[in-house]
């Protein structure tokens, strides 16, 4: 495909050359057998996240918009993420609740319900509307598991700050950090982990939101645990002093970039978030 030039391809992590060649090999079964519109959803669908991948946030876009047409969750969940980052919170808001809609009507288990209702509280909470972020990731929180629950709470808790009651936040991250899988390592520095996520600026507000980003480097060895631990995450290589380096980014709040942090570390390398 034209949008997966073969210098485009050099930049893509293991996952996104995945998604490449099974998007050819899939190309060319439907162009000798007649390509139906959910095959072509599907590949719509491919695309987009391998563009995602890539960085490629606008690409991605186009093909995801495609691919949503057909109510596809996973599509439509991906375009809601997309415009989060990019900062268009209202039409993000209602790419959530459509993927949300669409996964409890079709039962559709490609995308579990709580992640496209938490991606409604994402939205409402980059438009500033902190309360109505609170209840959504409650909600979301019932249906998840108790690490994914738990780093829910988490996000409460940047309502709460953001809201000003850094009081409820640091008790509420008390509680949900035991529980919280890769961010349990900071039990017991609860005061800390408050710290650094007011060091990213989380409670300035919409209008000066800024997005986390992870740098790795330099790479050495064998780099199968790394992409494994940002599978699913937009990936860029750059160099410095002719050594390979990874942007991991951009994420929508520095909560999702920690967890990241955790699995990258866990993989032998020590990342370091940037927000801009």
């Amino acid at each position: 495909h034209q949008d997966l030039r073969p210098e485009t391809a050099g930049r893509l992590s293991r996952t996104c050359v995945f998604f490449a060649a099974l998007l050819a090999a899939s190309t060319l079964l439907h162009a000798a057998s007649g390509t139906s519109q959910a095959a072509k959803s599907e590949e719509n669908l491919m695309i987009g996240q391998a563009l995602y991948m890539a960085g490629d946030l606008e690409g991605a876009l186009r093909y995801l918009e495609r691919a949503s047409g057909e109510g596809d969750s996973l599509a439509l969940y991906y375009a809601g993420r997309i415009l989060l980052l990019t900062g268009d919170f209202r039409t993000s808001k209602e790419y959530f609740e459509r993927a949300f809609d669409a996964c409890v009507q079709a039962e559709d288990e490609s995308l579990p319900c709580w992640r496209a209702a938490a991606g409604i509280g994402d939205a409402l909470y980059g438009s500033g509307r902190y309360e109505e972020a609170k209840r959504r990731y409650r909600y979301a929180g019932l249906d998840a598991g108790d690490a994914e629950g738990s780093e829910l709470e988490i996000k409460v808790a940047l309502c709460e700050m953001a809201l000003g009651d850094e009081e409820a936040a640091l008790a509420r991250i008390r509680t949900a950090l035991p529980e919280s899988g890769l961010l349990r390592g900071w039990v017991g520095n609860e005061l800390g982990f408050l710290r650094f996520l007011k060091m990213q600026g989380i409670e300035k507000g919409p209008e000066l939101a800024r997005h986390a980003f992870l740098l790795v480097g330099p790479l050495t060895g064998s780099r199968e645990a790394l992409l494994d631990a940002v599978a699913g995450i937009p990936v860029k290589r750059t160099k410095s002093d002719g050594r390979d380096y990874l942007e991991i980014g951009p994420f929508p709040d520095p909560v999702e970039a920690m967890i990241h942090m955790e699995k990258i570390r866990q993989a032998g390398y020590q990342p370091e978030m940037v927000m801009r």
